[in-house]
């Protein structure tokens, strides 16, 4: 059912393209097609939640074994630099995709009856997998039939994500979001964190000043960050801005110098011995990918 669902959609919003994302009638929801088969290539994942509907990927993401398909969903809390390499590709994976929205989190973890226990907590990694139960996947088949009509995405699609949230909210792997909505723990005061360098790439970026922040301890922000996102705060920086100055370089046609000083890089120089050492080829390159 879902499969025939999903390419009802894609046809209804004519989405022909190799793979990525399309916008659909409701503004925090996204048609998703990731076809890579054969291919080893790091993308910066923003915030959301990927609940797929056909296709099947096994693969690594930050030395972790994933299997991604019809009867998972996956969580990125923070942007995620990740190196995705495929071991088996079936065919091209297609779902949908949904920003993740903080003020809905914490609307629905207002209303329901589940606290988080602090003291207990183990803190988890910033991209998670879950298995998607029966109410999960009715939720997901109904949030596709009422994207093939307008009136109906714009009369109950808030009603519907709320049911989204609020299932997944209720598994095991909610707590990974319940801790979002917690500023007492690491996770939420490190991913506060990680929204502000976002916005601010092109500004200088203290270490000390970010544990600061997050009213951490040097070391104690070096360790946990480095339990949530698999590399040291300056590695992780150092990603985001590079994957950031390739999407302005190859999709919004932006100068290199331009691109690199928008990220943070004061030499252009620097910039391109650094984006050459971490992709293998020059951003000079990038319009031949």
């Amino acid at each position: 059912m879902k499969e025939l669902l999903i390419e009802e959609l894609f046809a209804k919003y004519d989405f022909g393209q190799t793979q990525g994302l399309k916008s659909t009638f409701l503004e925090n929801v996204k048609l998703l097609k990731i076809d890579n088969c054969g291919q080893s290539r790091e993308l910066l994942y923003n915030r959301g939640i990927f609940l797929i509907a056909s296709g099947e990927n096994m693969g690594f993401i930050n030395n972790q074994r994933v299997t991604l398909g019809s009867s998972q969903y996956v969580i990125i809390a923070t942007a995620q630099p990740a190196e995705c390499e495929t071991l088996m590709c079936t065919k091209a994976m297609k779902g949908l995709y949904i920003d993740l929205d903080l003020k809905r989190l914490q609307k629905m973890h207002s209303l329901i009856d589940k606290e988080i226990p602090i003291n207990s907590l183990k803190t988890p990694k910033n991209v998670v997998t879950g298995n998607m139960n029966d109410e999960i996947d009715s939720a997901f088949q109904r949030l596709m039939k009422l994207l093939l009509d307008p009136e109906e995405s714009k009369v109950l699609g808030d009603q519907l994500l709320d049911e989204i949230y609020y299932r997944i909210i209720k598994t095991t792997t909610g707590e990974h979001l319940l801790q979002l909505c917690c500023q007492l723990t690491h996770f939420s005061r490190i991913s506060n964190i990680i929204d502000e360098i976002q916005n601010n790439l092109e500004q200088e970026i203290n270490i000390d000043e970010m544990a600061k922040k997050a009213k951490m301890h040097r070391a104690n922000f070096h360790i946990k960050f480095k339990e949530i996102y698999d590399d040291s705060p300056i590695q992780y920086i150092k990603k985001i801005r590079l994957n950031r100055a390739r999407q302005l370089i190859q999709f919004e046609n932006m100068k290199i110098v331009d691109a690199a000083s928008k990220v943070g890089y004061v030499s252009p120089a620097q910039f391109s011995r650094e984006f050459k050492s971490h992709f293998g080829y020059p951003p000079s390159e990038l319009k031949n990918k």
